[in-house]
């Protein structure tokens, strides 16, 4: 890919342009920029892998062009080696200061961390995360892409995936859930408790009598099935009820109840087991 931008202004000076993308180098006389522009320009350009050069006549204007490469990345294994060693989380993130944000925040758990696409692939491989954590914008691959690759690995059928972006992405990617950088942090943490396997959970509503719903969470422990949340169906949200696999529905014995909330598990993205129980003798009020 090429992109050439053109002008028809003064030029630069022969002197400036072997110095033009050095920080606060500016072109222009009357010295009211930064001259901080173009190397930031230049730093975006070698991320990508590309070329940025320069062509001016004084007098006659000057022409900038960039170089991309379009290529499609195809991740696979190599030679390089990683440890091997047991952690819950594998966050891929470019920025330094949020990989050490979330590391601090999940501390009760095993972080590892990568900032390359290519980096976090060759981890992900070796260590076997029970979850990925991974950022849209890496410098070397689109987050998109990194994680078509990874969830084609055998090695990694039984990891979950959390994009944790600043990109506007909605609830869910890729049937994958997606919390926005600057979420509330403790929201963020319940997703990867939920993500470790506390992702159990019995949805219920105001009209059902508690000792029913004690009943079911009885039943559960009898064949095995541990750590069950109990939430109520006014108090959830998409974003969150997406991150279950396992969803048991203890509700009035109400049509139009039982409708709705039917509706709202066929929107869920993905694949999840959904049990029902009706209770027989609902509650009056609300």
């Amino acid at each position: 890919m090429i992109i050439e931008v053109s002008d028809t202004g003064i030029g630069i000076s022969k002197s400036l342009q072997s110095k033009i993308f050095e920080p606060f180098v500016s072109a222009g006389k009357t010295n009211t920029g930064s001259g901080l522009g173009l190397a930031i320009v230049k730093k975006f350009v070698d991320l990508l892998h590309g070329n940025i050069s320069l062509k001016s006549i004084e007098g006659k204007g000057s022409t900038f062009k960039i170089e991309l490469p379009c290529v499609e990345h195809e991740f696979l294994p190599t030679a390089k080696k990683v440890t091997k060693k047991s952690v819950d989380v594998l966050y891929i993130e470019y920025d330094p200061d949020s990989r050490k944000l979330i590391k601090n925040l999940l501390k009760e758990f095993t972080v590892e961390e990568a900032s390359t696409g290519r980096e976090g692939f060759e981890k992900a491989l070796a260590l076997k995360p029970k979850i990925i954590i991974t950022d849209l914008g890496l410098p070397d691959i689109d987050g998109r892409k990194l994680i078509i690759n990874l969830k084609t690995r055998e090695e990694l059928k039984n990891t979950n995936f959390l994009l944790y972006t600043g990109g506007k992405a909605g609830h869910n990617l890729l049937g994958i859930p997606v919390i926005e950088k600057g979420s509330n942090l403790q929201k963020f943490l319940l997703s990867i408790r939920i993500l470790m396997g506390q992702n159990r959970l019995i949805l219920t509503s105001n009209l059902v009598d508690s000792k029913e719903v004690t009943k079911v969470k009885n039943i559960m422990k009898e064949i095995d099935v541990e750590n069950v949340q109990i939430r109520n169906l006014n108090e959830i949200d998409e974003p969150e009820l997406q991150l279950y696999d396992f969803i048991i529905l203890v509700l009035p014995n109400d049509k139009g109840i039982i409708s709705k909330v039917i509706t709202k598990m066929k929107a869920l993205p993905g694949n999840r087991v959904v049990l029902i129980f009706l209770e027989s003798h609902a509650k009056t009020g609300t």
